[in-house]
């Protein structure tokens, strides 16, 4: 076993603990940690929000033993969820299969505003902490080569980030910093008001930064991505 694999572990059975005498009795809806697993030097690191769903997101995820240990692949590699289909567009699954994902907040919550109504700002703010530190632990253990972060709420929990990459008036891409490493933010890769024009773009920022190899291509056909 890993260093890497074994800080891991460790985070999985301190959040079941967190999870169990704070979380649970309020929100029962589980957590997910990792969407692969913490290999060593990966490609890329994405980091995402929060993992999304209820009730039947929980019981999938506990049949899938999540509370306890991470996938065997890279979820986004292979998974039919949008998020997963739109970074397959994107990446290819041939890239995404020699990456990992994780959450920057464990628990799972229907959505954003949800979470906030559901959980007191007291509460909120302990989750917060405590799953920052887990993320920086596994981070500096997993050590990848270059750490995408999915979406700008999710950069601002790790301190924020300047714009970069930009398409009029509106950031594309941001730059900041996760756990000690250089990351770039992209917004939201699932949502469904971005145009395909602006897909492209980033995918192209992104090639620049080196964190897609330059031989995988875009659809020529914009409308490939919906």
């Amino acid at each position: 076993m890993s260093d890497a694999e074994e800080i891991c572990r460790q985070v999985y059975r301190e959040t079941n603990a967190f999870y169990e005498s704070r979380v649970k009795e309020g929100c029962g809806l589980g957590f997910k940690i990792l969407y692969g697993p913490p290999v060593p030097r990966p490609e890329i690191l994405f980091l995402a929000y929060q993992p999304g769903g209820g009730i039947k997101e929980y019981k999938h995820e506990l049949e899938l033993r999540a509370h306890v240990e991470w996938p065997k692949k890279c979820e986004y590699a292979y998974e039919t969820w949008r998020l997963a289909r739109k970074m397959q567009k994107m990446f290819g699954p041939d890239l995404l299969k020699d990456c990992t994902g994780l959450n920057a907040i464990f628990f799972r919550s229907p959505r954003q505003k949800e979470y906030a109504r559901t959980f007191h700002s007291a509460l909120r703010s302990d989750i917060e902490d405590f799953c920052q530190r887990q993320v920086k632990q596994m981070i500096s253990a997993i050590q990848p080569r270059k750490i995408v972060v999915i979406g700008f709420k999710t950069l601002d929990l790790c301190g924020g980030g300047t714009p970069d990459l930009k398409s009029g008036a509106h950031a594309l891409t941001k730059i900041g910093r996760v756990a000690e490493q250089e990351a770039i933010a992209t917004i939201h890769l699932s949502s469904p008001y971005i145009l395909n024009t602006d897909r492209a773009l980033i995918h192209q920022h992104l090639k620049h930064y080196k964190l897609v190899p330059a031989d995988h291509q875009m659809p020529d056909n914009p409308k490939q991505l919906k």
